[in-house]
């Protein structure tokens, strides 16, 4: 039997998704044992990198943590993708190509499928007015890379712990 990914842009089933999109209630794909000190995280997030290797990196690394993640290369891939799979919070590359992040970030501002979806910035560009831009569409939070993998899990233990998002 193949091993389960930790993250697939491919549906869990194919009953599941004809439009090859992770269900929005699907359980995160990875699981831990009982006992174990894992910090489980029932969220989904969108990763939006045009570097790939850095996008599935991050996102591996949070699926570890229990998050169920999908990862756009690109800023149209990641707003098509926000719209459709309704994320609880978005990590956007600033930097990319086509849209950038904070045009996403503008984008997905305007949308209401949940109450205040978490948007984080991770970037490379490090000045004050970079930083002002970020916070001025929306962006929640401000990373500069390298992303400290653990800063990043702290930030998504405290959205959910705020009764941000809605739970079942």
């Amino acid at each position: 039997m193949d091993p389960v990914p930790l993250y697939s842009r491919e549906p869990l089933t194919s009953a599941d998704h004809a439009d090859n999109e992770p269900s929005p209630l699907a359980p995160p794909l990875h699981t831990f044992r009982p006992g174990t000190r894992a910090i489980k995280l029932p969220l989904r997030v969108l990763v939006a990198h045009d570097y790939v290797g850095a996008a599935e990196s991050l996102a591996l690394g949070l699926s570890i943590k229990g998050v169920t993640t999908h990862v756009a290369v690109d800023g149209a891939e990641a707003l098509a993708c926000a719209n459709r799979w309704r994320p609880h919070t978005c990590v956007l590359d600033n930097g990319m190509r086509k849209d950038d992040g904070c045009e996403i970030a503008r984008r997905i501002r305007e949308q209401k499928w949940i109450e205040r979806p978490l948007l984080i910035a991770l970037t490379g560009w490090t000045t004050e007015q970079n930083r002002r831009s970020a916070f001025e569409v929306g962006f929640d939070h401000y990373m500069t890379k390298p992303a400290d993998p653990m800063t990043l899990v702290r930030i998504l233990q405290s959205f959910l712990d705020s009764d941000r998002i809605l739970r079942k």
